[in-house]
């Protein structure tokens, strides 16, 4: 059933995203076009320049849009479909409530993701036009002999960061679900209780953060004492990174059960 959902949820959500995809990667297009006729032709050509500075503020607002109407529509998704008359619709689906939390935070991970990886294709389409063959060539050179692939060390502390980043991904996305959530087991001043719940939890994070820093810093100094001169231990590193993730799981953790129990136990549909 989580596949259907998915499935129903990408159908609803991608007559959004892909046409913004589409029109962004055409304007790069465009944009380095324009910018290599510049370069070609070597002079100033007025209509050439207009061409370019409109097509370089369309850019720039497409960016905004897509980075905008993900986040809108991520959470705007939520809400309608969970929490009003089409809630009415949604619950009547043989589906438990944790699934349908699973399902659309699954799709916006991927839409977050796919509006980055876009904005970064059309980065490099703009970067291929202006890189000669030879610096194409090394940049990609470059870029492979970034990518940690001789040392298992550096693949494991690769694998560690790419999970703390999702993880932190996951944890923001769940932390706003929770305060619509929460905000909805109100009849009134729904907005307010969200703001309230979304505040409270941050500053609960803050200080959970602060203390796990501090001892970590404290263990950290007590090892360090003891590490020979002229020597750099990855360890540091791992704790760091496993600490942030056990610290994103327990309040993903959180933040998910509470969703899924105010959906099961004090859903209010407006």
């Amino acid at each position: 059933m989580l596949r259907k959902l998915m499935k129903y949820e990408f159908r609803a959500t991608s007559r959004t995203f892909l046409p913004l995809y589409g029109v962004l990667l055409l304007v790069a297009f465009l944009l380095a076009v324009f910018d290599q006729m510049h370069e070609s032709w070597g002079e100033s050509i007025p209509w050439l320049d207009t061409a370019s500075m409109i097509t370089s503020f369309v850019y720039g607002g497409l960016f905004i849009a897509i980075m905008v109407m993900t986040a809108l529509v991520t959470f705007q998704r939520f809400y309608h479909n969970l929490f009003t008359d089409e809630g009415y619709l949604t619950h009547t689906l043989p589906v438990k409530p944790h699934t349908h939390v699973t399902g659309k935070l699954l799709v916006s991970i991927v839409w977050i993701v796919a509006s980055i990886a876009v904005f970064l294709l059309s980065l490099l389409i703009l970067s291929i036009f202006h890189l000669q063959p030879v610096d194409a060539k090394e940049f990609f050179t470059a870029l492979a002999q970034w990518i940690p692939k001789s040392n298992l060390e550096g693949w494991i502390i690769f694998l560690e960061l790419l999970l703390f980043l999702f993880l932190g991904l996951v944890c923001s996305i769940l932390s706003i679900y929770m305060a619509i959530a929460v905000g909805n087991i109100s009849s009134r001043h729904k907005a307010a209780l969200g703001i309230g719940v979304f505040v409270g939890t941050g500053i609960i994070q803050q200080v959970v953060y602060s203390l796990g820093i501090t001892l970590g810093i404290r263990s950290t100094w007590d090892l360090w004492k003891n590490v020979p001169d002229n020597t750099f231990p990855t360890w540091p590193i791992h704790g760091f990174l496993l600490g942030h993730i056990a610290y994103l799981l327990l309040f993903s953790a959180l933040f998910y059960m509470v969703i899924s129990w105010v959906l099961k136990k004090k859903l209010n549909l407006s």
